[in-house]
């Protein structure tokens, strides 16, 4: 059974590999395929979910920003744009919670369902 440390270890390392050019291109190419063809604003709870928001939007250009948000002072989206969350990892219910009391109805795109695992042989 996994403790909560070991999760959070986990997690964390889940998160780390995004620090690498190649995951992140591809993490990139993964939630782009997702996104809706409108105007969004992206948005993330972490560094490194910051910097994929940031490469994303970069890559889609007019109609798309990003930032780094703090769910317990959040910035205001008041354009219109829908908004989307962008994290390597998910942080649990509560997060998942604070999300949607911050952004009703934002949606939320988390890396490790968007990716297929692929099963490393030993």
């Amino acid at each position: 059974m996994e403790t909560l440390a070991d999760r959070y270890d986990r997690l964390r390392a889940e998160m780390h590999e995004l620090r690498s050019g190649d995951k992140l291109a591809s993490a990139a190419d993964a939630v782009e395929a997702a996104l809706p063809r409108r105007p969004v604003v992206l948005v993330s709870t972490s560094d490194e979910g910051a910097g994929l928001a940031a490469v994303c939007a970069a890559r889609r250009g007019r109609g798309t920003s990003w930032m780094k948000i703090d769910l317990l002072a959040p910035d205001v989206v008041g354009d219109g744009r829908t908004v989307v969350v962008v994290e390597p990892v998910d942080a649990g219910a509560a997060w998942r919670q604070a999300v949607e009391r911050v952004y009703p109805g934002a949606r939320v795109l988390i890396v490790g369902d968007l990716l297929p695992t692929i099963a490393i042989a030993a």
